[in-house]
């Protein structure tokens, strides 16, 4: 599989200046992992083929978390809030890339 984190305005914006993963209000995080295949061009490259999973983390104060998974998406139901918190710090603490 492979993953790539999106955001909003706000949450690029704050991702390129600020390194501390503590988002303002307004910011919204989506990180999508597909999975890949064979690219039929290039040899030996690979490149995405289906959607795995979304998981969206909204910042309204507290963090609200959701996950997205199967075909078509559909949200799953979360109990375990460990997880939950383990899968926002890892969402949020994601670096922007830079790009030349």
């Amino acid at each position: 599989t492979m993953a790539v984190l999106y955001g909003n305005d706000t949450a690029v914006a704050f991702a390129r200046t600020n390194h501390s993963g503590i988002y303002p209000s307004g910011a919204r995080l989506y990180l999508l992992t597909w999975q890949e295949k064979e690219d039929a061009y290039w040899f030996g490259a690979r490149v995405p083929e289906n959607i795995v999973s979304m998981e969206c983390v909204y910042i309204t104060g507290m963090p609200v978390y959701e996950k997205y998974s199967g075909h078509p998406l559909t949200l799953e139901k979360h109990n375990d809030e460990k997880s939950i918190n383990e899968r926002v710090a890892y969402i949020m603490q994601q670096r922007a890339s830079i790009m030349p």
